[in-house]
């Protein structure tokens, strides 16, 4: 089952900005259910929509691992099972504050757009541009030396953006939780839901 946002004028409707990943979600037969980001004073409110599913991915805003935890122990006792634990949720979150540190510092040395690689799984299943700059399309990344590092981590579901160095070396630029990634306007997130269900 795919989680998405709802539309903070209608709650009961799909966050607009995530419409085209539930449509497509329902093209490929996958069920959507709406989480209700207004009431998250209150998570038994945010999740009163969702149906029991043994297996849903959450595609939205961004949350704070104790958010998440949040989230995922109301979805539980619904009997939703998120894909990603809270536990590989904190850790990819932790994971991105330590690659934001050093964001800076490898852009100033790269030459070339930042390329956005999906991995489900513990490998890369699609690569894409970046969602800031969805037109340039990248070249195809190296990852012999990426993937054992991002394999290693063991996480169900993270985006990795990487950058060509100026001697030509692939880099990590930034690592994330997939389900708060955004997708880049430039492709159908059809190709995003297929690889994830």
């Amino acid at each position: 089952m795919l989680l998405l946002p709802g539309d903070p004028l209608d709650p009961r409707s799909v966050d607009p900005r995530f419409a085209a990943e539930a449509s497509a979600a329902r093209t490929l037969g996958v069920p959507v259910a709406v989480v209700d980001h207004s009431a998250r004073e209150h998570w038994e409110d945010v999740v009163a929509a969702v149906p029991a599913a043994d297996d849903a991915v959450y595609r939205g805003w961004a949350m704070t691992p104790a958010e998440y935890t949040a989230f995922a122990k109301v979805l539980d006792a619904r009997r939703v099972t998120l894909r990603t634990s809270p536990d590989d949720f904190s850790i990819a979150q932790d994971r991105s504050r330590w690659s934001d540190a050093l964001r800076a510092v490898v852009l100033e040395q790269s030459s070339g757009p930042v390329v956005r690689t999906w991995w489900i799984g513990g490998r890369c299943t699609l690569t894409t541009p970046h969602p800031d700059t969805p037109g340039q399309l990248p070249d195809t990344p190296d990852l012999v030396e990426i993937e054992p590092l991002v394999t290693d981590l063991a996480l169900p579901f993270v985006t990795v953006d990487l950058v060509r160095r100026t001697d030509g070396a692939w880099r990590i630029a930034g690592l994330t939780d997939g389900q708060i990634s955004d997708w880049p306007t430039s492709h159908h997130p059809a190709d995003l839901l297929a690889a994830l269900f």
